[in-house]
């Protein structure tokens, strides 16, 4: 090579006039590869090694890049076993125990026998070690170096604004992380505030059915209990006849009846609303029931003074009428049913009845 700075110019104008296109990628952005590949060609070196360091001591990251000539080795193979030879023999000062210039001569005398350190540039946080790798010592070693730190402040602004567009891309990510779960959280608060509306509106309810029940039940409870205390009063009475005395007798029991079934009511409402678990199903039969809620309820319907005739409608005989259910509950239903179509009917036919159809009741 010729000496001095101009001559290497003069000789590698079109490499100069490109030189802000080193380390550029397709789409103009800077890579630590392209850039080693394209001084290598530049300088005209057997091989480089570009070693880029940025971080702190807590998070240290490192980039390493290799380059072989590929117009003198042309051979694949060769340039294979070049680059392995090269990543074999860097390593770390505190690793290999001696400098990293020796290091590379003494690893790989067979590749090269002249090596160009420079550092490009070094402050608190990064740093740009150059590497050039000769076979003969036929080039100037000034231009070389001068070229190189003609270089550094364009490979210290790509590495800058590397380094900020990967922290823009990372504060990025943090930020849809962010608003995503940002979006979690409303549509948790949104979907709590609906739970709360309806829990809201289920209280409502509940109080307004609170509220109708104990008036009902209020109006429940007097009836009888007036009765009771009316005919209870009237068997003071010194005018009472015997025959008066049973029927008030007949009235109030009636009425204490009504009492219980109405406690009744109110302990299996506790017990659903707890959840009480009901007993396993058993064998009932399903006349039995039906005879004795009707020759309740008739003396009911006597007691009231009512036009009504209650009638039982039976599918199957006594002994043949079994089911497999819960023998109390089916006697409150029924109970309830006529308890219904008593109070609600002033005269006529009351049936009640059961068939089966496919095995069912």
């Amino acid at each position: 090579m010729k000496s001095g700075l101009l001559s290497f110019f003069c000789q590698h104008q079109q490499e100069i006039s490109s030189i802000f296109g080193i380390g550029c990628d397709l789409q103009k952005n800077f890579c630590i590869d392209h850039f080693t590949g394209g001084l290598c060609q530049i300088l005209e070196a057997d091989a480089l090694i570009s070693h880029l360091t940025w971080g702190n001591n807590s998070k240290e990251k490192e980039k390493i890049s290799f380059a072989v000539n590929s117009e003198k080795y042309t051979s694949t193979d060769e340039q294979i076993a070049i680059l392995e030879h090269l990543k074999s023999s860097f390593l770390p000062v505190e690793q290999h125990g001696v400098g990293l210039k020796r290091a590379i001569i003494i690893s790989v005398d067979s590749v090269c026998q002249y090596v160009i350190e420079v550092e490009l540039f070094r402050d608190n946080d990064k740093s740009c070690q150059i590497f050039v790798l000769f076979k003969s010592d036929e080039f100037n070693r000034f231009s070389i170096e001068s070229f190189l730190q003609m270089v550094a402040p364009k490979v210290e602004h790509a590495v800058d604004h590397y380094l900020a567009k990967v922290g823009l891309q990372n504060q990025i990510k943090e930020l849809k992380y962010l608003q995503q779960q940002l979006v979690n959280k409303n549509q948790l608060f949104e979907n709590t505030l609906q739970e709360l509306f309806q829990t809201k509106m289920m209280a409502n309810e509940s109080n307004l059915l609170k509220s109708a029940f104990l008036a009902n039940l209020s109006h429940e409870i007097r009836t009888p209990m007036n009765v009771i205390l009316g005919f209870t009063e009237l068997l003071k009475s010194n005018l009472c006849t015997d025959e008066d005395r049973n029927g008030y007798i007949e009235i109030i029991q009636q009425n204490g009846w009504q009492l219980l079934h109405i406690m009744d009511n109110l302990i299996d409402i506790s017990k659903l609303k707890m959840r009480h678990v009901l007993s396993s199903p058993d064998r009932v039969f399903i006349n039995a029931i039906m005879e004795k809620q009707v020759q309740f309820y008739q003396k009911k319907i006597f007691i009231s003074q009512k036009i009504i005739q209650l009638c039982i409608i039976k599918s199957d005989e006594d002994g043949m009428d079994v089911i497999f259910s819960n023998g109390e509950i089916i006697e409150k239903v029924l109970g309830h049913l006529l308890d219904n179509a008593v109070k609600f009917t002033r005269e006529g036919t009351i049936n009640l009845g059961y068939e089966f159809k496919d095995d069912h009741l």
